[in-house]
């Protein structure tokens, strides 16, 4: 696999005008000063050497962590992206909990105003009411006693008016939450459609309208087709945590998995608080065989901070185009210090809530490190008090409206700083050619340089080979479609045989050969994935690759195949075993030291080593003796184990 020989550095806040100057003492000529929509500088020292400093891409995704009641800041959140010109470069809004039902209202194209309206009209106790209207008067009116109640000194009353508030309502199935979601986003659609020009509507866009004027309910593959054509409605990801078997796993509800579900119905799933909602039941999707029904729980509980990036590895295609999303998480108690085990608290929380959401956090947690530039944290500690914990935050559905304004105020206030710093922020990456730099860069980022480039004869080369190499990717992905179209199984046809032929006589140089493979492994090119996979069964019964391109490309398949399995062995095994109650600190070092072994390993040599290592020093539990004699961590290390 090709490691680009590139080093990133953040500074904040240099200007260009003193990279110039600072650049001129090492001898360093400018190429490109400013260019594009990331204010691209290129710098040449007299070795052939290239400097490439650039500013943050815009970010393009928008994802709220759970909270509970905390979640009545995001309000603020909208409002600065609203006022910074930049909510209207969200293409997907991402969200759990608390999180999943602001960003399904985003992601139907609700504004700053709209949202901060509804945020603070909202009547959350009478959302969580039953649909009997008897039980649902007596809810009310416990919530008027505990308003009386609420005028004790002290905590003692807002304790007492939360706890008349909440008892009445305890495992509801809050219908009339999902009914106010779900009209909401209808109503958001349904003016953004009708602001939009009605000669050249698209018929699916009229389908779609028509259906929401009949009262059907907005979908995750409604938002897909929207998103096309209307920039202000986004597309949508929602984690549910579903109990297969009483074994729970993360599901991520978006326009892939369940285009045809209700997104008011997957923000309520992802919004059940344990003990306090009652565990909705699904039936019916994909995801599910034949009449099987499935209990879901607060999508929070496996990943609270639905990062793309953390959701599922990404393979950036280059360190010059790493994604940029705005990650929203809301202050916690948690400290600068990493949880690397188990204790008694977290196991008795595992136990009521019945996730491994201890795990499951730490593991979040280590992820989402990579991502940290791209994190704001929004303040719940402040000089109006502290709304960090449970009773004074997450289910403080009684919360008074000068303490919303005054969370949504310094949410909007945190959301500003951060993207002033992100806007003045500037990426250093070295490279130690012209070549390797213009290989580097994605096709928009080279599209915005190459006027610029063309003059400089150093770049005539790659930028022959990059447009060829284009033409030719294109080629073979239209001989693919071309012989599925003719048989039921791919097959190397002539056309596929002889494109494959013209990028093996463009790639003169092992970095192109692996610039290609990258190319031919993008995850949203599902023929050169299908084409790989054909390929990859040959090379394993013993044939050679028919060409260097591809031959390198199924290589490069097989490494990041490596780093999925040591990243699943990692969730499933790994830190569900960190986690688990008396683990001796012996095995607390091997189990950190394997994961971080299995995050460097590239074959499945090297991947076996690491879980060999892992059976033979696996330690007992709360035993006095050392050799455990049977082991759920043993046995899976023994059980994942790859053929080589």
């Amino acid at each position: 696999m090709k490691v680009f020989n590139s080093i990133a550095q953040i500074q904040h806040p240099l200007k260009f005008k003193e990279v110039e100057s600072s650049s001129a003492t090492s001898a360093k000529t400018p190429l490109v000063e400013g260019v594009g929509e990331r204010n691209v500088t290129l710098l040449r020292d007299e070795l052939g050497r290239v400097e490439v400093i650039l500013s943050a891409p815009p970010a393009t995704s928008l994802v709220l962590s759970g909270g509970g009641a905390k979640g009545i800041a995001f309000a603020g959140v909208v409002q600065a992206l609203e006022d910074a010109g930049k909510l209207q470069d969200i293409q997907l809004a991402c969200g759990s909990s608390a999180g999943a039902i602001s960003a399904a209202l985003i992601a139907s194209g609700m504004g700053a105003a709209a949202f901060d309206k509804l945020s603070d009209g909202i009547d959350l106790p009478s959302l969580l009411n039953s649909r009997d209207a008897l039980t649902a008067w007596m809810q009310d009116a416990s919530t008027t006693v505990g308003k009386l109640i609420g005028h004790l000194p002290g905590s003692l009353g807002h304790v007492s008016q939360l706890l008349m508030t909440l008892l009445p309502r305890l495992q509801t199935e809050a219908f009339p939450l999902e009914e106010l979601i779900r009209n909401e986003s209808r109503r958001s659609i349904l003016a953004h459609i009708a602001q939009s020009p009605r000669e050249p509507r698209p018929a699916e866009v009229m389908k779609i309208a028509d259906k929401l004027n009949a009262g059907g309910a907005p979908t995750f593959g409604d938002l897909e087709v929207l998103h096309r054509y209307i920039p202000a409605i986004k597309q949508l990801s929602i984690t549910g945590t579903g109990m297969f078997a009483h074994r729970p796993q993360l599901v991520m509800f978006n326009a892939s998995l369940t285009p045809q579900m209700d997104i008011a119905r997957a923000a309520q799933i992802s919004g059940s608080l344990p003990v306090v909602f009652k565990s909705p039941v699904e039936q019916g999707h994909g995801f599910q065989v034949s009449a099987e029904t499935t209990a879901f729980k607060d999508g929070g509980l496996l990943l609270n901070t639905p990062a793309p990036g953390v959701v599922q590895r990404s393979f950036a295609e280059s360190p010059l185009n790493k994604p940029e999303a705005l990650i929203v998480k809301l202050e916690s108690y948690t400290t600068d210090t990493p949880v690397r085990s188990g204790s008694f608290l977290s196991s008795v929380a595992d136990r009521i809530t019945g996730v491994a959401h201890s795990a499951a956090e730490a593991l979040q947690d280590k992820k989402l490190e990579a991502f940290a530039d791209q994190i704001v944290t929004l303040p719940l500690k402040t000089e109006k008090g502290d709304f960090r914990g449970l009773l004074s935050g997450t289910v403080n559905f009684t919360m008074q409206d000068d303490h919303k304004q005054h969370l949504q105020a310094k949410a909007r206030q945190a959301v500003q700083a951060h993207l002033e710093r992100r806007s003045t922020a500037l990426e250093h990456h070295s490279f130690q050619s012209l070549h390797d730099a213009v290989l580097a860069m994605d096709d928009q980022l080279l599209a915005s340089l190459k006027p610029a480039l063309q003059t400089d004869p150093a770049a005539a080369y790659v930028l022959a080979f990059r447009n060829s190499a284009q033409q030719a990717l294109q080629a073979l992905d239209e001989a693919i479609s071309e012989a599925n179209q003719a048989q039921d199984s791919l097959a190397f046809t002539p056309k596929i045989s002889s494109a494959l032929r013209n990028l093996d006589a463009l790639a003169q140089r092992p970095e192109q050969i692996d610039w290609l493979g990258r190319r031919l492994n993008e995850a949203t090119q599902r023929n050169f994935q299908q084409l790989l996979q054909v390929a990859a069964r040959q090379i394993a019964g013993g044939a050679s690759p028919m060409s260097r391109v591809i031959g390198g490309a199924v290589a490069e398949m097989n490494v990041r195949d490596i780093a999925v399995r040591a990243e699943n062995f990692t969730r499933e095994v790994i830190y569900p075993s960190l986690f688990r109650p008396g683990q001796p600190t012996s095995n607390v070092e091997l189990l950190h030291r394997a994961a971080q072994d299995l995050a460097w390993a590239t074959t499945p040599t090297q991947f076996n080593q690491v879980l060999d290592a892992l059976r033979d020093n696996y330690k007992a539990r709360n035993k006095p003796w050392d050799e455990a004699a049977s082991s759920t961590t043993v046995e899976m290390a023994k059980a994942w184990k790859m053929q080589v």
